[in-house]
């Protein structure tokens, strides 16, 4: 059965709860930071006060492609300002992954496809709370490209998708970093962040703190004999492109 239409405007706020000190910047203090979530309904009518215009399309999904300069360890709870989850929502968590970081502190802009993987938590807890949390994947391009005392980003290697500026510092003949930006996936009670191009990275489900690379395909063929034609086929074929992927050449 379809879920009844609802509209909740999520409000992050750090008043009389545990927050992360660089959550918001000393100049947008005390001016909070909105997440719509909504279902779709054509029966639904659209409030008059929402703005409706290409300019204002344009600016929300300009806002897709912004860089998140902080992460949110601690869990902060969602105050709802419109609305409410409706009775009897399911509880549990919702992931989302994607791009965090495509613009550093130095000048350079990547392509978004190149962007560093931000996990997101949701987690509904009953009562119509609901808890966020953010951690970057910690990947081994992003401890490179990430100045661990100062957290300040500056970009080391392209990526395929993107072009940076002619004076990048310590150029790289490797077209691809591994950036754990695509999706996420929990399987077998374990989490792990997903990318095309390389292994994917596991985290710990409750704090999202990256545990490191995982080679799931790997330990599967351990576990098989043998195998058909097809699957010989598919081992050389992977034997081949899987060292271009990870720029091992």
């Amino acid at each position: 059965m379809q879920a009844p239409f609802f509209q909740l405007s999520l409000l992050f706020t750090s008043l009389s709860y545990p927050t992360t000190s660089k959550l918001f910047s000393s100049t947008t203090a005390g001016t909070p930071r909105r997440r719509c979530i909504a279902c779709p309904s054509a029966t639904t009518p659209i409030p008059p006060s929402l703005p409706d215009s290409s300019i204002t399309a344009f600016e929300d999904y300009q806002r897709l492609f912004s860089s998140q300069p902080a992460e949110s360890v601690d869990p902060l709870p969602l105050v709802a300002t419109e609305g409410s989850l409706p009775a009897g929502f399911s509880l549990g968590t919702y992931y989302l992954n994607g791009l965090g970081m495509i613009s550093d502190d130095h000048g350079s802009i990547v392509n978004p496809l190149d962007g560093h993987g931000y996990l997101r938590a949701f987690r509904f807890i009953g009562g119509g709370v609901v808890m966020y949390s953010a951690r970057y994947v910690e990947t081994a391009a992003a401890k490179e490209e990430r100045e661990a005392k100062t957290e300040e980003w500056r970009f080391r290697h392209p990526g395929l998708f993107s072009l940076l500026k002619s004076h990048m510092r310590e150029p790289s003949l490797k077209l691809l970093k591994n950036v754990a930006n695509t999706t996420v996936l929990r399987w077998g009670g374990r989490l792990f962040c997903l990318w095309e191009g390389g292994l994917p990275y596991e985290f710990e489900p409750t704090s999202l703190a990256t545990i490191g690379l995982t080679d799931i395909i790997k330990t599967v063929d351990g576990r098989q004999s043998g195998g058909g034609e097809v699957q010989k086929l598919a081992s050389f074929i992977a034997g081949i492109t899987k060292p271009l992927l990870l720029g091992k050449y």
